[in-house]
């Protein structure tokens, strides 16, 4: 097959996506409106916005679409694919292609659309008229439905863990406990209330340890918080971390929070389930579709203060809920979450939409 992704920018997901493709000798193109391929197994085309449009209104969605649609002309594909619906939903939705993908990944569907009118219009077309639609959890099925999207070419297709993180784990964890959050520092994470629930957890074990990995705009927020709550000794900011570090990170830890507003299904809760981490989880929809509390992690209300607690509780019970709680997780993952078997399934919807065409 030749298969034609259209990102805004060639990120971790469609990297990966687009270079498990070529290694299954397709034929891959990416248009992107910048970034760079980690892989570089691949062909890139580059669309930027042009300069005159940079400071107009809605650019990113709209102005480097003529230049998209003529590559897509140049290239012939039999799939076109969009990841991340707008901006890539306009470009898919006026290309040639007669076989049109769409995935969506979270705030793209979630929270984008919501803020901005023209952006619902162009997301409710562009999803209205695509053959397929991709989309990573199935609590999430009715607001892309609500969105535009037809409910026949809606599929479910978490994209899934990197086999490394199943790989057996060696590590004894060993106490003072260790708390891990892997989330990117943005508001949409909400690192304010991990941080807040810090001096409860603290009192209660003063040796703890947080390690917070990642990077964004609230770094310098989130550092003077960690001081100002008097907790900076027990924290530690990782900054980004690569694959390796991160799995072996994620095996010291005993506890993994995910604070997070809102979600699709955070890939990085399901590497931290399948290192042996217990999840402790907002209660938004997609966590509770991957945990039920008590059961093989932790659902906490929202509050600093009820996460506090629920960390507290995991300490008190470790040595008794650990053991079924990794088991459990871990084979949750094996069953639902292997990134090459939802590849696999990815590659058979290909097929079967070239087949209908």
């Amino acid at each position: 097959m030749r298969i034609c992704y259209v990102v805004d920018a060639i990120g971790l997901h469609s990297d990966r996506i687009a270079a498990e493709m070529a290694r299954r000798n397709h034929e891959i193109h990416v248009i992107a409106q910048h970034g760079y391929s980690r892989t570089a197994i691949y062909r890139i085309h580059y669309a930027p916005i042009p300069e005159h449009f940079r400071l107009t209104p809605r650019s990113w969605l709209w102005a480097s679409v003529p230049k998209t649609i003529r590559i897509i002309e140049s290239i012939k594909p039999d799939i076109v694919h969009g990841i991340y619906i707008p901006p890539t939903g306009l470009s898919v939705l006026l290309s040639p292609c007669r076989s049109k993908v769409l995935t969506g990944l979270g705030s793209d569907y979630l929270i984008l659309p919501r803020r901005d009118p023209f952006v619902r219009v162009i997301s409710r077309l562009s999803l209205r008229f695509c053959d397929l639609v991709t989309i990573p959890s199935e609590a999430t099925l009715s607001q892309i439905i609500d969105l535009g999207a037809r409910p026949e070419a809606v599929r479910t297709l978490p994209l899934g863990v990197q086999p490394e993180f199943l790989l057996e784990d060696r590590t004894y964890r060993t106490k003072p406990f260790k708390i891990i959050s892997t989330r990117n520092l943005e508001p949409i994470y909400n690192l304010d209330c991990l941080i807040r629930a810090l001096p409860t957890v603290i009192g209660e074990y003063p040796e703890t340890i947080v390690r917070i990995a990642g990077k964004g705009s609230q770094e310098s927020h989130l550092k003077s918080m960690v001081q100002d709550l008097g907790v900076g000794d027990s924290v530690n900011f990782l900054g980004h971390l690569d694959v390796k570090d991160l799995a072996r990170v994620l095996s010291e830890s005993h506890m993994y929070v995910s604070t997070s507003l809102s979600d699709s299904l955070g890939i990085s809760t399901l590497e931290a389930m399948a290192r042996g981490c217990i999840p402790v989880l907002s209660d938004i929809p997609v966590n509770n579709e991957l945990v039920k509390d008590k059961w093989n992690g932790r659902i906490y209300g929202g509050k600093p203060e009820e996460l506090g607690k629920a960390l507290i509780e995991c300490m008190n019970d470790y040595d008794m809920i650990s053991g079924p709680f990794i088991e459990r997780n871990r084979e949750l993952v094996r069953q639902k979450y292997l990134w090459r078997d939802n590849m696999d399934r990815l590659e058979g919807f290909y097929r079967a939409l070239l087949e209908r065409k």
